[in-house]
C-alpha cells in the first residue's frame, strides 16, 4: 500500500511543453486517486501544476525524480584516461573541471617498462575516453586501446612524424658477428638485412619506424592540443566553448614558452650544442633548437648497451670537448655515470618522457629540459 504522501506526489507527476499541460495517468495504484482528480476543474489542475513547477521534481532525501532530464555534461564530468602523465596534462589544461583524467604510467614512471594491471584495464574499461600517444610508442598503448570501453583517440594518427633521429658518434647498431670477409660486395646486402630488422623488430624497441616523442616539438605538441579539443567537443557538445577558449589560452601560452626556450638556449657555445643522452627521445627538441645529437646510450630502454657504440660515443665525446653528458631520472644512470668517469665530463639529468613532482606540468618539464641543458 502506497502512503497518501506518495500518491499525492504521483498525482502531481506532470510534464509541460510550450503549448499543452499533460497530466500523467500514472496514479492508478492509488485507491481513490482517479475519483479525487474527476472533481478537480480547471483552476485546481492549473494549480496542482504550478505546485509541480515549484517542488521542481524533487523527490524525498532531495534525489531527482525519474522525469528530471540527464545533463551528465554539465554536471558530471567526462572520464578520461591517458597513457602518460604529459598526455593527462595536455587533457587537464584543456578540459579543466569538465574532465577527470587521469594517467595508467604514474609520475616518474617510463610507459617503455610498465607493466598493465588489472586495476587498470578496469580503468580503461569504464572510462568515456583514452587518449594515447599512438605510433608504437609502447606495447601497453595496444592493451589499453584494446580494452577501452569508450572512444580512443591516438594523438599522432595525422602528425607528420620524423624517422628517428641519427647519432654523430654511430650509425645504427648491428650484431658484431654479422661482418662478412667481402665488406664492399655485402655492404647493399647488410643495408637491406638491417632495414628487414627495422620492419620486423619495430626498431629495436617498442617504438615504430617514426618518432613518437612529439611532445618534444612544441607544434606537434599543439596539434594534440587542437586533436584533444574537438574530441572532448565531440563526446561534451555543450562544452565545445569552454574547451575552445581553454585551447586556446593554452597554445598561447606554449607559443611564448617556445620563444623564451629558444631565447635561453641560442647563446650556447659550440660545444654544448651536443647532446649526448640515455636514450633517443630528444631528437624533435634537438631540431627545434638548433642543437646536435652526438649519441645515445641506447635506441629504446629495453635494450642492453653496446659496447662498441659506448666507446664510439667517448672518443667523440673527448675529441669534440663537451662538457655536458645527460641522464634521464626515470632510467639507471650507470652507463652514463661510467661514460662521464671515463671522459671527465660532468652528468646532468634531464626529463625525457613523463612528469614528476619537480615538474609537475608539460610547461615545466619542458623548461626542465632547457634549464638542465643551458645552466
Amino acid at each position: 500500500m502506497w502512503s497518501r504522501r506518495r500518491c499525492l506526489r504521483v498525482a502531481c507527476g506532470l510534464t509541460f511543453t510550450p503549448t499543452v499541460l499533460i497530466l500523467r495517468l500514472t496514479y492508478r495504484r492509488c485507491r481513490g486517486a482517479r475519483a479525487v482528480l474527476s472533481r478537480l476543474g480547471t483552476a485546481a489542475v492549473i494549480a496542482v501544476a504550478l505546485l509541480v513547477i515549484a517542488c521542481g521534481g524533487e523527490e524525498e532525501g532531495g534525489q531527482a525524480t525519474a522525469t528530471t532530464p540527464a545533463v551528465a555534461t554539465s554536471t558530471t564530468p567526462l572520464s578520461v584516461v591517458t597513457s602518460t602523465t604529459i598526455v593527462e596534462d595536455l587533457v587537464n589544461q584543456v578540459g579543466g573541471d569538465r574532465v577527470s583524467a587521469s594517467s595508467i604510467v604514474p609520475l616518474q614512471s617510463d610507459v617503455h617498462t610498465y607493466h598493465v594491471t588489472p586495476s587498470d584495464i578496469t580503468k580503461v574499461s569504464e572510462s568515456d575516453l583514452l587518449v594515447i600517444v599512438g605510433a608504437s610508442l609502447s606495447v601497453i598503448e595496444e592493451q589499453l586501446a584494446e580494452s577501452a570501453g569508450g572512444a580512443v583517440l591516438e594523438l599522432t594518427h595525422d602528425m607528420d612524424l620524423r624517422p628517428f633521429p641519427e647519432a654523430l658518434a654511430h650509425d645504427d647498431h648491428h650484431d658484431e658477428g654479422m661482418h662478412e670477409e667481402d665488406e664492399h660486395e655485402d655492404e647493399h646486402e647488410h643495408d637491406d638485412e638491417h632495414e628487414h630488422e627495422h620492419e620486423h623488430d619495430d626498431h629495436g624497441h617498442a617504438h615504430g619506424e617514426f618518432d613518437p616523442h612529439f611532445w618534444m616539438d612544441i607544434d606537434l605538441t599543439i596539434e594534440a592540443v587542437e586533436a584533444i579539443r574537438d574530441e572532448l567537443s565531440r563526446l561534451d557538445p555543450d562544452g565545445a566553448d569552454y574547451y575552445r577558449e581553454r585551447a586556446d589560452a593554452y597554445i598561447a601560452e606554449l607559443r611564448e614558452l617556445d620563444g623564451e626556450i629558444r631565447e635561453q638556449l641560442a647563446g650556447l657555445p659550440g660545444e654544448r650544442r651536443y647532446l649526448v643522452t640515455f636514450h633517443d627521445a630528444y631528437g624533435y627538441f634537438a631540431d627545434r633548437y638548433g642543437l646536435t645529437i652526438l649519441g645515445f646510450v641506447v635506441e629504446g630502454p629495453e635494450e642492453e648497451p653496446s659496447a662498441s657504440a659506448i666507446s664510439e660515443l667517448v672518443e667523440s665525446i673527448e675529441e669534440l670537448g663537451i662538457p655536458y653528458i645527460f641522464s634521464e631520472p626515470q632510467f639507471s644512470a650507470r652507463v652514463i655515470e661510467q661514460i662521464a668517469a671515463d671522459t671527465g665530463t660532468t652528468v646532468r639529468t634531464i626529463p625525457s618522457g613523463a612528469l614528476a613532482e619537480e615538474y609537475p606540468t608539460y610547461v615545466e618539464f619542458l623548461r626542465a629540459i632547457a634549464n638542465g641543458i643551458a645552466e
